[in-house]
């Protein structure tokens, strides 16, 4: 502090004179409160929206990647909160993806061919992603059936699911290549049971449509050779 002299009426002012030491001190301080107040007051958690993720199956490797996404934080990182739900209900009783997400029980579901039928029948659905680039339905046959085209089918016991979506895949495909699909001899049935395999091996079918992964696992228990045809 200095004062200054010569003032009119001999005044004496008094004026603080902050070199540059001072202004680094007096900027320290700042910082050092700025610091404390940091750590005092509360910091707004960041907002997370929950939304549930329906499977369109129990719990299992198929959906690794949606268990991997959340465990390695991606979804948190989104402002996700994401509950992946099983198909399986606590009755046994399968949920089915599609069903879910329209009724707004589900924010997002695992879907197939069932989603583009679905939306073709009104409903509001959209496709955020195509997981697998090729579908997982093949057409099962022992290998002494000799099956090599769809044109074979047609001289075949086939068992198939009324309106499941490996039925809608084999129809989509039949009628690519020209096929009425009412021309194949068909053992329609409601749901799968599981029971298709065992059919096969006791010569009571003569193909049935399946998934990839399972028939050649239930091949190999067996010791059967098969022929697995894609519909795609």
């Amino acid at each position: 502090m200095f004062d200054v002299n010569g003032c009119p009426g001999g005044e004496r002012r008094y004026v603080h004179h902050i070199d540059g030491s001072g202004w680094h001190k007096g900027r320290s301080r700042f910082s050092t409160l700025l610091v404390v107040l940091a750590l005092v007051l509360p910091i707004p958690a960041l907002a997370v929206e929950r939304v549930t993720l329906q499977l369109r199956w129990d719990h299992q490797f198929q959906f690794a990647g949606y268990y991997a996404a959340k465990w390695q934080g991606y979804y948190r990182e989104a402002g996700l909160a994401v509950d992946i739900r099983s198909a399986v209900g606590p009755d046994k009783k399968s949920l089915q993806a599609v069903e879910e997400v329209v009724a707004g029980r589900a924010d997002f579901g695992i879907g197939a061919a069932d989603v583009l039928v679905a939306r073709d029948r009104g409903s509001p659905l959209v496709v955020v992603a195509s997981i697998f680039q090729r579908s997982p339905t093949v057409i099962v046959a022992l290998q002494e059936t000799g099956l090599s085209s769809p044109a074979d089918l047609q001289r075949l016991r086939v068992r198939r699911y009324r309106d499941d979506t490996t039925d809608v895949e084999l129809q989509a495909m039949l009628r690519a290549e020209g096929i009425d699909p009412q021309t194949v001899k068909s053992h329609h049935e409601r749901r799968s049971d599981g029971r298709s395999f065992d059919l096969l091996l006791q010569r009571r079918i003569d193909a049935y449509t399946g998934y990839s992964l399972t028939s050649e696992w239930r091949a190999r228990e067996s010791g059967k050779a098969i022929i697995r045809a894609f519909c795609n």
